[in-house]
Order: structure tokens, then C-alpha cells, then sequence
């Protein structure tokens, strides 16, 4: 089993998240469920459920909530 490895920053928490299926709470109380597809920098790139794609820069990210199957893998 590979161990997640996060340093406390939310982009280097999202790039062990890439292809995952996650909520992020952004700092303004929004939320958002992103299927993270890249993180270059501090942006993390994520397709929403209507095909869309979304540019998020890590700053704005409040909170990241993965499930737990997610994570363990």
C-alpha cells in the first residue's frame, strides 16, 4: 500500500488526489464536488459534473473533503 504524503499545502494535497472525485470548500463558504484532473503550480484543474472544466487557484481553498477509500488508496 502507498502512503499519502501532504505537507500541508492544499495543491500538494490535491496532485496525491489527481483522478479522484473530491468536495472543495472554497473560502467564501461555497462548495464545489471537482473530479481532479491536474495541478500545475498553485492551480488545481477539475471537471465538474456538467462537463465544464474549472481553474482553481489553491489560495481560494478553504478545505478539501476526499472519502476515506480515496485516501487509503
Amino acid at each position: 500500500m502507498e502512503k499519502l504524503h501532504v505537507t500541508g499545502d492544499i495543491c500538494e494535497l490535491l496532485k496525491e488526489l489527481v483522478d479522484d472525485h473530491v468536495i472543495i470548500i472554497f473560502k467564501s463558504g461555497k462548495s464545489e464536488r471537482v473530479h481532479i484532473k491536474k495541478v500545475v503550480g498553485n492551480i488545481a484543474v477539475g471537471k465538474l459534473g456538467n462537463n465544464q472544466f474549472i481553474f482553481i487557484n489553491c489560495d481560494c481553498i478553504c478545505a478539501v473533503i476526499a472519502s476515506c477509500e480515496e485516501i487509503l488508496d
